[in-house]
């Protein structure tokens, strides 16, 4: 490509919509952009689209058109196909000849062949392997802290009778710390969970042969290097893996709890010693409905695949290099700094559920949290939410929505404004900023706090989070009202989050403080409970604003666009699962 490859403007403008209207920024430049997202939510893949018309908007050529690939359905597939038509696009738009007989095999199957000459296991000294914390701070770029386990009783449900919630607590007490521990309300901790061992032992009796758990051991593959003599291929180590045992990787390190994906299918397809086992792997990698159905259905493990089709004969290498990395989780904090400066809480639903099958299946992080005993490392990091933090001004109203286990992120806010209040009425800032938190200014916003209202929904009176706490904290003036609404008890009416939020009283108060106040909105939880509290808001300020529909719509888009609705939206999981 010729020329420079963005052409900047040669003027400032203030107003941002100016910057469209100039539309030969990016003349020179040729995209196609691949969308991802999940139809459960509404604004389905709008971050790539955005993108695309705006690099379109800018005078970028669009050599291919747009994708969308659902997280829900068929994503792997779609991206394949996009990958492989934009390639040619790509081809035909710079002018590349490709020999006759080439064949194009972006992420395709067009070779289906072992690849175990290609890798191998080799032994290294126990020394070699890193310390786990460590090599986690270096891969992930964080400072990745190995906590303690003080803490773990349940505070709803039973652990021996199913789901359960449970209040954690950890501490970072007896570390030598380089750098002082800081987050905020709001703010997450990721966990780097781990693979239970009962699974990863049966995992790894499934591979052929069965290598040696107490073996430290390197991951070598065989790459091409291009050289002055010509191209030479030499072994290197795996990047992905630091040298440890074979059990270590399956527990640390790799993915084996979330379904198989269409491409891993293929790639294990041929490791099938059985026809008929074969043809059906070969089926699922590559008919998107069909393994839509039979990853819903069976919500199946690494495990239960290897389980289902017993005859594949696998190398430990050969499934190591294709499993996936298993991703830190993130939960909201549940505690506060000025309170708790050497520990954290987390609240923690176990997910349990039983597939169409009727196989069990846990979530892996929950679990894992769920049955840590005390003393137990865990190692985790603080990811920062600033988009969900308390509002700078202590004297600014705030209104909080957090159904289930959404209580989680609440339970920093109030003990945060309990110590306040403290602070406030000892008129001690220093106390504050001896603890290396950043205080609210006391002479610029006075020494009070703002109204803080609660609306929190479970089914039973039983499963009701932080029951005490909450009035506790409402007798001392942290919380303003605490609404709760249980939609399976016996003895009361049933009622949704929803229904307390729109009773009257509510509702008038809630209208006064976002739009009188310059009230923020909290709302913690899953998609469709944020979908619903969204509408009731939009209602809200239909009714009491004496306004039309899509004024109201506006009126919330408004407080959105100004940093005043805050969302904290929880994943999806299978429709049977229970909690977070």
């Amino acid at each position: 490509m010729r020329g420079p490859l963005v052409k900047l403007p040669s003027q400032r403008f203030e107003d941002p919509a100016q910057i469209v209207k100039s539309s030969d920024w990016l003349i020179n430049v040729r995209f196609s952009c691949f969308a991802l997202g999940s139809t459960v939510y509404k604004d389905y893949c709008a971050f790539g689209k955005a993108l695309d018309a705006l690099l379109g908007s800018l005078g970028a050529e669009r050599i291919h058109r747009l994708e969308c690939g659902d997280e829900m359905s068929g994503q792997e597939k779609t991206f394949k196909k996009w990958a492989n038509d934009t390639f040619q696009a790509a081809c035909e738009a710079f002018h590349i000849k490709l020999p006759t007989k080439a064949v194009v095999t972006i992420g395709t199957e067009s070779v289906q062949e072992p690849v175990q000459s290609n890798m191998k296991l080799v032994s290294a000294d126990a020394s070699e392997g890193p310390h786990f914390t460590e090599y986690f701070s270096k891969s992930l770029g964080r400072e990745v802290l190995p906590l303690k386990v003080t803490y773990n009783e349940v505070i709803a449900g039973s652990r021996e009778a199913g789901p359960c919630t449970v209040q954690i607590r950890l501490s970072w007490q007896d570390l030598c710390l380089n750098n002082p521990v800081s987050f905020e309300p709001g703010d997450h901790l990721g966990i780097l969970s781990e693979n239970a061992d009962e699974m990863v032992s049966k995992v790894i009796q499934k591979l052929n042969p069965i290598p040696s758990l107490e073996q430290t051991h390197r991951l070598m593959i065989q790459k091409e290097m291009l050289t002055i003599a010509g191209p030479r291929k030499e072994w290197v180590c795996y990047e992905n893996l630091p040298p440890a045992t074979v059990f270590d990787w399956f527990k640390k390190f790799l993915d084996i709890t979330t379904p198989p994906t269409q491409s891993l299918l293929y790639d294990l397809a041929t490791y099938a010693t059985d026809p008929k086992e074969k043809e059906g792997l070969d089926m699922l990698s590559q008919d998107v409905g069909r393994y839509e159905q039979w990853k819903h259905s069976k919500w199946p493990t690494v495990l239960s695949f290897l389980e289902e089709f017993s005859s594949l004969s696998i190398p430990a290498e050969a499934l190591i290099i294709k499993l996936p990395l298993m991703k830190p989780r993130f939960y909201s904090i549940s505690s506060c700094l000025l309170s708790s400066p050497t520990c954290v809480d987390l609240t923690v639903g176990a997910v349990k559920f039983i597939t169409e099958d009727g196989s069990s299946r846990n979530g892996l992080c929950s679990m894992y949290l769920n049955q840590a005993t005390i003393g137990t490392t865990v190692n985790a990091f603080f990811r920062s939410k600033p988009r969900f933090h308390l509002p700078e001004n202590p004297t600014t109203p705030i209104i909080m929505v957090g159904p289930g286990i959404g209580i989680a992120p609440f339970r920093s806010f109030w003990m945060h404004r309990a110590e306040l209040m403290k602070v406030f009425s000892k008129g001690a800032r220093k106390q504050l900023l001896c603890l290396g938190h950043c205080a609210p200014d006391i002479h610029k916003f006075g020494q009070h706090l703002g109204a803080a209202i609660f609306y929190g929904g479970y089914r039973t009176q039983e499963l009701d989070l932080y029951r005490e706490e909450k009035w506790k904290y409402h007798n001392m003036g942290a919380i303003e009202l605490a609404a709760t609404a249980y939609s399976r008890e016996v003895v009361i009416e049933r009622e949704w989050i929803q229904h307390k939020m729109m009773i009257d009283a509510n509702a008038r108060r809630i209208y006064e403080l976002l739009d009188s106040h310059d009230g923020h909105i909290y709302v913690c939880g899953d998609f469709y409970m944020a979908n619903d509290v969204k509408s009731v808001i939009v209602s809200i300020f239909q009714e009491y604003g004496n306004i039309n529909a899509d004024e109201a719509a506006s009126a919330v888009e408004n407080l959105i666009n100004s940093g005043r609705y805050h969302e904290d939206i929880f994943g999806v999981y299978h429709e049977d699962a229970f909690g977070r």
